[in-house]
C-alpha cells in the first residue's frame, strides 16, 4: 500500500468524542469493504448518539493482510490495513445491516493505535462506550461443521435453569444424546469446542458483554442472543465439568451492585490480555462507582497494582483487608524482577501480582484444589464468619496485623519464630529413604528403643498435616505412586503402631515428595506446631496466625496414648503469614502456611 494512501487520524474533537465507522452497502459478500469515519460526542445535549459496538478477539498474531477503504468528506480515498478477523466480522455486519448504515464502534479502527496519549484517555472509557451502545455485536469467528449442530441446542427450554443440579445434568445429557445420535461424548466435544473460541478467554470482552443493553453473538452465519447463550452455559455447568471459558460465559450478566475490583480479579483471573495494566483496566467498568478508585492508565503496571491494593486496604472492613492477603497467597506478590529500577528498593510486599492466573498450592481457605470450582467463589469473609480472625490496619504505606490469642493457643503478643526448616532437593532414588528418616530423627528423637507419649503426640500432629496436604495436592491413585516404600521406614512406623494404632501414620510416606515442593517448619515453644510452606522459608522467620478455618477431632482410638494425665486433643489447621525481620520489617511479607497444631 503506497504511503500517501494511508489513512491519517485526526485528533478527537473533545474528551467525550468517539470515532464511528459507517459501512458502505454492498450487493455481493465479496465486494471490497468501504466505509467513512465520523466523529460524534457521546452526549450531545440531551440526545445520546445512536451507534452499535463490536466485541471480538484480536488474536495472538495480528496479521494486517486485509484492506479497508475509507472515504473522506471531499471524496478522497485512503486505506487502512486490518486483520482477516476484522474483515470477516465487518462483512457479516454489512450483510446484516443492509442499507441501514448504522454507525459502528470498533476499537481496531476507531482508536488510533499509534497514539499512546489518545489510548490512555480513551481506554478508561471503554466500559461506558459499550454500556451506551444501542446494540453490541459479539463476533466469535467463522462457523464450522460443529456449529451447525451446536446452534440449535442453545435456545432449548431456559426453564431448565430452575431445576436442581442432578436433574439439570440428566436433561442436558439426554438432549446431547438425542442431538448427536446417542453419542454424548461427541456432544460434549462440540460444546467445549464452541466455548474454546478465543473470544471467551479474552479479558476485555467481560465488561463489553456484561454492560451491554442488548447483545447478539455471531458465529459465521449463525446469530444467538447473548442471554440464551449464557443460559446454555449455565445448564452445561450442571455436568460438573471444570472448564474456565464455560464458567466465564455463564457469568456474562449485569454485574452485581456490590461487586469490588477484588471480586472481579478473583473470578476472572484466567482471562487474558496483552498488557499487564489491562488486567485492571479491562474490568474497571464492571465495578460500581462507589467501589472505584481513580484509574490512571499512564502508570507503570506495578504502580497500578499498588494503587488497587492500597485502595482495598484503606477500606474500613477487616474482611476486605483479609481478602487482599488471600489474593497475595494465590496470585503471589509482585516480583522484584518485574519492578522498574527506580522503585524496586521501596516497593511494598503486600501488592499481589494480578498479571498471572492464581494458583492454589495449599488449602489456605478452601479444601477445593481447583480454584475455578463452581461453588468456590471469592470469599466475602476469609476464615469464616467467626471472631477468631486477625485484625489488619493500614497506615503510612504499611500493613499491620493484630491477632487474637485464640488463633494460636499461648501466642500472647508475639508471633512464633521458626526454629526448624527443612526441604529436599531432587536426589537419586536411593537417597529418599535416608533423608526421610533423618528428618524424623531430628524432629522426634526416640528415647532408647521406643517413643514416649510426647513424641507420639508430635508424630500424630505431623501425620495429620501431611495427610491433609497430600489429599489436597493429588488424587488417591497419583498419591499412591509417589509414596515412599522403604523397609527401614516400615520398621520405624511399626514401632509407632505398637504404641498407637492408626492408619494416619501412613502419611509419613508422603514426606519425601511433599518436601520437594514445600518447606517443613516447626515453631518455637510449640512442640506440636508444624507447618508446610514455600521453599523460601528459613529459621528465624516469624509466623503470624490469620484465621482458624477448621479443627479436627480425632477418633477415640487415636487418643490412647501411653502415659499419665493425657487429655483429649484437637488438631487445629491454622492459616499463617510469614514475615522476615529486616530494617523495613513491615515491607517483608510472605505467603500463607497451613499449620497442624495439637492442643493439650
Amino acid at each position: 500500500m503506497p504511503i500517501f494512501n494511508k489513512y491519517h487520524y485526526k485528533p478527537l474533537c473533545a474528551e467525550d468524542a468517539v470515532r464511528l465507522i459507517v459501512l458502505d452497502p454492498a450487493t455481493d459478500e465479496y465486494d471490497p469493504l468501504g466505509c467513512s469515519i465520523i466523529q460524534r460526542r457521546r452526549h450531545s445535549g440531551t440526545k445520546i448518539v445512536d451507534y452499535s459496538a463490536v466485541s471480538y478477539a484480536w488474536g495472538v498474531q495480528l496479521e494486517l493482510s486485509r484492506t479497508l477503504e475509507i472515504r473522506g468528506k471531499t471524496g478522497n480515498t485512503s486505506y487502512l490495513r486490518i486483520t482477516p478477523n476484522v474483515d470477516d466480522l465487518l462483512r457479516r455486519l454489512r450483510k446484516i445491516q443492509g442499507n441501514l448504515r448504522c454507525p459502528l464502534w470498533i476499537d481496531a479502527i476507531c482508536l488510533n493505535q499509534d497514539d499512546e496519549k489518545e489510548k490512555a484517555q480513551q481506554i478508561p472509557l471503554m466500559g461506558p462506550i459499550y454500556e451506551e451502545a444501542k446494540n453490541v455485536h459479539i463476533w466469535l469467528g467463522l462457523d464450522d461443521h460443529l456449529t451447525a449442530k451446536f446452534a440449535p441446542l442453545v435456545p432449548w427450554d431456559t426453564g431448565y435453569v430452575l431445576l436442581r443440579p442432578n436433574e439439570m445434568a440428566r436433561r442436558v445429557a439426554c438432549c446431547l444424546r438425542y442431538t448427536y445420535d446417542g453419542y454424548v461424548g461427541a456432544g460434549l466435544c462440540s460444546f467445549l469446542d464452541f466455548f474454546d473460541r478465543a473470544w471467551f478467554s479474552r479479558r476485555w470482552i467481560i465488561q463489553e458483554a456484561c454492560l451491554a443493553r442488548h447483545a447478539t453473538v455471531h458465529c459465521g452465519k449463525y446469530s444467538i442472543p447473548l442471554p440464551l447463550l449464557v443460559s446454555a452455559a449455565t445448564r452445561f455447568q450442571a455436568l460438573d465439568i471444570s472448564h474456565y471459558p464455560i464458567a466465564v460465559a455463564a457469568n456474562l450478566r449485569r454485574p452485581a451492585t456490590n461487586l469490588s475490583m477484588l471480586d472481579a480479579l478473583w473470578n476472572f483471573h484466567q482471562a487474558g490480555c496483552s498488557e499487564h495494566k489491562d488486567r485492571i483496566a479491562a474490568l474497571f467498568s464492571l465495578v460500581p462507582e462507589i467501589n472505584r478508585f481513580p484509574l490512571d492508565y499512564t502508570l507503570h503496571w506495578t504502580e497500578l497494582y499498588k494503587q488497587v491494593a492500597s485502595f482495598a486496604l484503606n477500606r474500613c472492613t477487616k474482611d476486605t483487608r483479609l481478602q487482599v492477603l488471600l489474593h497475595l497467597f494465590e496470585f503471589g506478590p509482585v516480583s522484584s524482577q518485574s519492578l522498574p529500577t527506580e522503585v524496586s528498593s521501596h516497593y511494598p510486599s503486600w501488592v499481589p501480582d494480578w498479571s498471572k492466573s492464581r494458583q492454589r498450592a495449599l488449602p489456605y481457605h478452601s479444601p477445593a484444589r481447583n480454584p475455578d470450582n463452581v461453588v468456590d467463589r471469592h470469599p466475602a469473609s476469609p476464615g469464616g464468619l467467626g471472631s477468631d480472625k486477625a485484625a489488619l490496619k493500614f497506615h503510612d504505606d504499611a500493613l499491620w496485623i493484630y491477632w487474637h490469642a485464640s488463633l494460636l493457643v499461648g501466642a500472647g503478643q508475639e508471633g512464633r519464630e521458626v526454629t526448624y526448616a527443612k526441604m529436599f532437593k531432587n536426589l537419586d532414588e536411593d537417597q529418599r529413604e535416608k533423608r526421610v528418616l533423618k528428618v524424623l530423627d531430628e524432629l522426634f528423637p526416640p528415647t532408647g528403643d521406643t517413643f514416649d507419649s510426647v513424641n507420639l503426640q508430635q508424630i500424630l500432629a505431623l501425620s495429620y498435616l501431611l495427610q491433609t496436604i497430600a489429599q489436597f495436592r493429588d488424587p488417591g491413585a497419583i498419591r499412591d505412586k509417589k509414596k515412599l516404600n522403604s523397609p527401614h521406614l516400615d520398621e520405624y512406623m511399626g514401632n509407632i503402631s505398637q504404641m498407637l494404632s492408626t492408619d494416619v501414620f501412613d502419611s509419613l510416606r508422603d514426606l519425601d515428595y511433599i518436601l520437594e515442593e514445600f518447606c517443613l517448619f516447626e515453631l518455637e515453644r510449640e512442640r506440636y506446631c508444624y507447618g508446610l510452606g514455600p521453599r523460601a522459608t528459613q529459621a528465624g522467620d516469624v509466623m503470624i496466625p490469620l484465621w482458624r478455618p477448621e479443627q479436627m477431632k480425632p477418633d477415640k482410638k487415636y487418643l490412647r496414648v501411653p502415659g499419665r494425665n493425657q487429655k483429649k486433643s484437637t488438631i487445629y489447621l491454622v492459616t499463617m503469614l510469614v514475615v522476615r525481620r529486616s530494617r523495613q520489617n513491615h515491607r517483608c511479607g510472605g505467603l500463607c502456611y497451613y499449620t497442624g497444631r495439637k492442643s493439650r
